[in-house]
């Protein structure tokens, strides 16, 4: 029989080959990840634990469940958390296990001695396919375990804080004993009295989750009712009127008060004895090892108590975990709709673990658990949108830096070579070495200003769709949005975006610079020393033509187009007006030329027809000669007169002719001269500001060098001086230290002989009392000898007498 239904499949969440990894662990123990086994440390005469017979703290495991929640993925999953506590050796881990269709997901050891400590969570999680909602299964240390505390204080401590845990973490809570449902029952329960002391605010119990109480091992049969004795209790019901509402002590009343007021929601089942098939019973070795047999060997009646309890948990964590302000209410909504909820993501409740670690150890009563979860969610969201925003920078800094300075292709030696419209020669061959502007210059990259936005707008939207699958809670979301636009790519002019822009434009703009002074420096020098290389439209069509091309196909960034109007438009423009002034007079002056010359041919066939006149003129005369001799006395004066007025009207008209062309010829020459009077001036007036403009730089340098003169003079002075002072002070203090260095040594010689003299006296004065001392006893020995020669002689005389009479 499936233990899931259709709607729930189980996935894998850790690369690790371990169905389950602690999540907590007393610090009285040490954790191996490699073999995921722990072991008791070692003992340095009593820990203060057990000194104390205090209940070990709960710590965090490093490279285990929290690791594996803040890698997780999807990273914007919903989760909730089962959890099952109970007193130690009542069947919780096989329970648990059955969630994940493996009987031994949890450890399970056939001792009397539990063999879970801390709360361990499993490394697959059941995922429901409609909502996506990932449920994961934790297996906590038995209460009442020896092994955990030393005690009954202890112990109860111990209890309190792993059920606290749960409360803070799970979805659902449930409680697994074994025995039958009176008071005493509710013994193992009495941590909660602890736990509603820990959380007391009204509004932080709305985060207290679903309460079952599962019966272990429930063979009896129910009662029938007081009100319908033809009917029977369900097990919920006799807890409910039987256990519940009944007088109890101080102590049962606060655990009922707990179960029916602070828990979301409350309910009963029972699991009953485990057999086999037919209803045969396990072996004893058997019934110590559950997790090893087969689930299909279990009897159909106690996979369908499991099976109830396991859907019923399922049922009651499809709400995903929430964290956040509850005064907005719950938002959450199936993944197939694409609503943000309020829920936790995996990274969240990882943080979320660090922090009900620190609440479980602590003393006291807990603060507001929603305000508490929103200060969390926004300080988690301050170093996401901390980090995003150094992304952000770093991206764009490197996208900028990493562009190419000028347009791909682009790089290398160029030549543009200039020809005129005529015969075509080539008049000016300009080189451009982007390279080695590059170089010399020192440029860095520069981006199109479409392309650097449309990277900004790229990485934002990438950014962005991270704080948003991060964020869940809508309030801090707007605020790190807001704190992420002002600082990245917002409007304001102090925004990271502003500030690349900017030195985007003023990299582009000394790049686009340096290309067009070097493009069109040398074609105006040219044309300004030979106007008459280029025509006018050649020079507007072609050469500005070509040299805007070239431009165009390597300068890049924001700052193109106005450096091509300021460095090459408006000074082709002014060379252009340039160039058709000089041609424009050049024209003139060749019209004027051409008009003299006609001039002076017209006179010269004048002066040949009036020479040909005279000669026509003269023979004439002759051939007449004859005829005119008869006249020529009547008529000699009236020829004469004749003659001379013709003469005279001729050379009237060629004069007045001569005049006229005179005068048009010095008009065009006053003309020429005026206008080239005017050049001169104008050239005259640019030298004398070119000179002046350099006399006032010469001047200006001469006097900045000066300064600078001075100051590195008066520098070298201050410098000197000091170094003399220092150098006094320092011969000064030589001569104070050898002076001190000296009577130092001079007392110190003083101080040994001195030393030496009190050792001299000391032993003069030791072998003195020696000598003192050996006379003194010479003196006692020759005493000595004295009594004792007395002695004897007095021995002498007494003896005689009795010697003699002995005779």
């Amino acid at each position: 029989m499936a233990s899931l239904d259709s709607d729930h499949e189980v996935v894998s969440i850790s690369n690790k080959p371990f169905t389950s990894v602690p999540l907590f662990l007393p610090d009285d123990v040490e954790y191996d990840p490699e073999t995921n086994t722990i072991s008791a440390k070692p003992k340095n005469g009593g820990s203060e634990n057990e000194a104390s017979n205090e209940a070990p703290q709960l710590v965090l495991v490093p490279n285990a469940g929290v690791e594996m929640l803040q890698t997780m993925k999807p990273k914007n999953a919903p989760v909730s958390m089962i959890s099952c506590v109970g007193p130690y050796r009542t069947g919780k881990s096989l329970l648990v296990s059955r969630f994940l269709e493996n009987s031994n997901a949890f450890q399970i050891g056939p001792t009397l001695e539990g063999c879970t400590r801390g709360i361990w969570i499993s490394t697959s999680a059941i995922k429901q396919k409609s909502t996506g909602v990932y449920k994961f299964v934790l297996d906590c240390e038995g209460m009442g375990d020896p092994l955990s505390a030393t005690g009954a204080d202890a112990s109860a401590t111990n209890d309190a804080r792993i059920a606290l845990a749960c409360v803070l973490l799970s979805s659902v809570f449930v409680f697994n004993n074994t025995s039958h449902p009176d008071r005493g029952s509710l013994t193992f329960l009495r941590y909660l009295e602890t736990v509603r002391r820990r959380i007391p605010a009204t509004k932080s119990r709305v985060k207290y989750p679903s309460f079952l109480w599962v019966f272990r091992d429930f063979f009896l049969q129910l009662p029938p009712r007081k009100d319908d004795p033809s009917k029977k209790y369900s097990l919920e019901e006799y807890v409910l009127e039987r256990v519940m509402h009944q007088n109890h002590n101080g102590d049962d009343k606060q655990v009922v008060d707990s179960l029916l007021n602070d828990f979301a929601d409350f309910n009963v089942l029972s699991i009953g004895y485990p057999k086999r098939k037919e209803g045969l019973p396990f072996q004893v070795e058997e019934m110590s090892m559950l997790g090893d047999v087969p689930w299909t060997e279990f009897d159909d009646a106690f996979q369908q108590d499991m099976n109830t309890v396991i859907k019923y948990c399922l049922k009651e964590a499809e709400t995903p975990f929430a964290m956040g302000d509850e005064k907005k209410g719950w938002n959450w909504s199936p993944r197939s709709s694409n609503k943000l909820g309020n829920y936790a993501h995996p990274s969240v409740i990882a943080k979320w673990c660090e922090t009900c670690i620190e609440l479980v150890n602590s003393d006291g009563v807990i603060p507001n658990l929603p305000d508490l979860q929103h200060q969390l969610l926004k300080s988690m969201a301050e170093e996401h949108v901390a980090k995003c925003i150094e992304e952000y920078k770093t991206g764009l800094q490197t996208f900028l830096d990493s562009s190419d300075v000028y347009n791909e292709g682009s790089a290398g030696k160029t030549d543009i070579k200039l020809e005129n419209g005529d015969s075509k020669p080539t008049w000016l061959a300009v080189g451009v070495d982007l390279n080695l502007i590059i170089e010399e210059l020192e440029l860095k990259g520069v981006a199109d200003a479409d392309s650097l936005l449309e990277f900004s707008n790229k990485t934002s939207t990438k950014l962005k769709a991270e704080l948003t699958e991060s964020i869940s809670l809508p309030s801090i979301l707007k605020e790190v949005m807001e704190m992420y636009e002002s600082s990245c790519d917002g409007p304001s002019k102090t925004s990271f975006l502003s500030q690349i822009e900017q030195e985007n434009y003023k990299r582009s703009q000394t790049a686009c610079e340096s290309v067009a002074q070097r493009l069109y420096t040398p074609i105006r020098k040219t044309i300004r020393d030979d106007p008459n290389q280029v025509s006018v439209y050649d020079f507007e069509t072609k050469v500005l033509g070509a040299v805007e091309q070239f431009f165009g196909d390597c300068a890049r960034g924001p700052a193109m187009e106005e450096t091509l109007l300021q460095y090459i438009k408006d000074p082709g423009d002014a060379d252009a007006v340039f160039l058709a002034t000089v041609q424009e007079r050049q024209v003139l002056l060749n019209k004027a030329l051409e008009l003299q010359a006609n001039l002076e041919r017209d006179i010269e066939e004048k002066r040949a027809g009036l020479a040909k006149m005279e000669n026509d003129l003269k023979a004439t005369k002759e051939k007449n000669q004859k005829e005119m001799e008869t006249l020529k006395t009547n008529h000699e004066q009236t020829m004469a007169k004749a003659i001379a007025e013709q003469k005279k009207r001729e050379e009237e008209r060629l004069a007045a002719l001569e005049n006229e062309m005179q005068s048009k010829l010095k008009e065009t020459e006053k003309t020429l001269q005026q206008k080239e009077e005017q050049r001169v001036k104008e050239i005259g007036n640019l030298k004398e500001e070119a000179e002046k403009r350099l006399s006032m730089e010469v001047t200006t340098r001469e006097e900045r060098l000066k300064k600078e003169q001075l100051a590195h003079d008066a520098e070298m002075k201050r410098l000197r001086a000091e170094a003399e002072k220092k150098m006094e002070e320092e011969m000064k203090a030589a001569e104070r230290k050898s002076v001190e260095e000296q009577e130092k040594i001079k007392k110190q010689m003083e101080d040994m002989l001195a030393e030496a003299e009190r050792k001299l006296l000391e032993e003069i004065n030791e072998k003195q009392d020696k000598l003192i001392e050996a006379q003194k006893r010479i003196v006692d020995k020759e005493q000595h000898n004295e009594k004792l020669l007395e002695r004897a002689e007095l021995a002498e005389a007494q003896a005689c007498p009795v010697t003699c009479c002995c005779s």
